[in-house]
């Protein structure tokens, strides 16, 4: 179907492992000629980057809460991704900031996504914004007047692979 004016191939998979998730995602990366977005939903598990800080900010034992531990290829901290969270994976074919033989805007690309989510959540009602410097959209909410706090409402992680090629590993 047609996804902000982009051909791909859209996918439920329902509930999947993390690891087979990213299995299928590097196989379409390496093989497809197509554009595809899947969508799942994840068993438990906690990913963590090369600039995680585990003793600091994992704050339970993953085996006792029947979850896996996983590190993967991108920065960032520790992540949790579970049933009921919504996870999309866009792996799609990008044009050259130049011209075919020119490297993908990537910054584009992020701020476009971005964009999607905040117009998205503000049709269901949600006020959405970015915050320079760190990819993804936040919302704040309200529990208890005067209580407020961000909730992080989507965290893009972006690999670019070859000239005009990238995914959103996570």
């Amino acid at each position: 179907g047609l996804v902000g004016g982009t051909l791909m191939r859209v996918r439920w998979l329902g509930r999947v492992k993390y690891r087979d998730a990213l299995a299928l995602q590097h196989a379409l990366f390496e093989h497809a000629t197509d554009d595809y977005l899947l969508m799942l939903e994840h068993h438990h598990v906690f990913t963590y980057g090369a600039s995680a800080d585990l003793q600091r900010n994992l704050k339970c034992d993953p085996a006792a809460v029947d979850a896996e531990l996983v590190r993967v290829n991108r920065g960032g901290d520790v992540t949790y991704h579970g049933p009921g969270q919504l996870v999309v994976y866009p792996i799609r074919s990008l044009p050259g900031k130049h011209g075919d033989s020119s490297p993908a805007d990537i910054t584009a690309y992020v701020c476009s996504v971005e964009q999607l989510v905040i117009d998205t959540l503000a049709e269901l009602g949600v006020v959405a914004s970015r915050k320079a410097g760190y990819p993804g959209v936040g919302s704040m909410l309200r529990r208890r007047a005067p209580a407020r706090f961000v909730r992080l409402a989507c965290a893009l992680h972006v690999a670019p692979r070859r000239v005009a090629r990238c995914t959103a590993l996570r």
